[in-house]
């Protein structure tokens, strides 16, 4: 699978504009997103919610979504936002649910970065 792919499979619009950030280069654009795979952030929010850690959750969400950002990896993106809003706004009941949908997605560019040549 070639990086164009990825995106395509992710049902991400945007690839053109990712791939500009990049300076057209997608071989750049692909190491980028093959580190993704090593990048601690996911493991760090999910030990957060599980501790209860309300500053972890904040911190680490917001980290993931400024990441997912930069990859173009809109959905994880949004899906992050919603979860940082919630801890601000002080809806921790909603923490769960928002969390789920940000493993979900998450799990799903994994599986899909690691179908990459």
């Amino acid at each position: 699978m070639e990086i164009r792919n990825v995106y395509e499979e992710l049902g991400q619009e945007n690839y053109s504009a990712v791939k500009d950030r990049f300076c057209g280069n997608e071989n750049l654009l692909a190491k980028f997103v093959v580190k993704f795979l090593q990048d601690p952030t996911f493991q760090n929010l999910e030990g957060s919610v599980n501790e209860g850690d309300r500053q972890g959750i904040e911190m680490n969400a917001h980290t993931l979504k400024g990441v997912a950002g930069n990859l173009g990896f809109c959905i994880l993106q949004s899906v992050c936002a919603d979860l940082v809003d919630c801890i601000r706004s002080g809806n921790d009941d909603q923490i769960p649910e928002l969390f789920e949908r940000v493993k979900n997605t998450y799990t799903n560019i994994i599986h899909v970065i690691e179908k990459l040549d």
